[in-house]
């Protein structure tokens, strides 16, 4: 069997979205702009901030590998807590307040993004103070 599609008329066959009233700047650019260079534009903040991250990690070894084989030594040992304390921080912790804070905002309430951004400031000053007490006192005993 041969099925063709014939359209009769001039018009695309994905028409342009009408605009809709009561949406912000924002909010219909995200509908409404391509969708590459509105993700490039959306993903160029945490790119920027990923590349930053990266260098400065190059950085660091580099000081570090100055000082001879035995600091470098001294800091792989070290590496492994310290990556798991910012994947902590960052990942778990700090991605769900982030989440938590955009989700409110989307809905239009700042005064609970508000609170949680608050929720954060309680969360990691008694686990940096916890963090810091287990190190301080275990920390040459597991470095031994």
């Amino acid at each position: 069997m041969n099925y063709r599609v014939q359209l009769t008329s001039h018009e695309p066959f994905h028409p342009a979205p009408k605009p809709q009233p009561g949406l912000d700047d924002r909010t219909r650019m995200l509908l409404e702009q391509p969708l590459v260079s509105t993700i490039a534009r959306l993903a160029l903040p945490n790119t920027t901030v990923m590349v930053v991250q990266v260098l400065l990690g190059l950085l660091e070894v580099y000081f570090i590998a100055r000082l001879g084989v035995d600091a470098l030594a001294g800091a792989v040992q070290v590496f492994p807590l310290v990556a798991l304390v910012v994947a902590i921080s960052q990942g778990a912790t700090g991605g769900g307040i982030a989440t938590s804070v955009a989700r409110a905002l989307g809905k239009g309430d700042r005064a609970e993004a508000d609170h949680y951004a608050w929720y954060a400031v309680a969360l990691a000053v008694p686990l940096g103070i916890i963090t810091t007490a287990v190190m301080y006192l275990f920390g040459p005993s597991i470095y031994r």
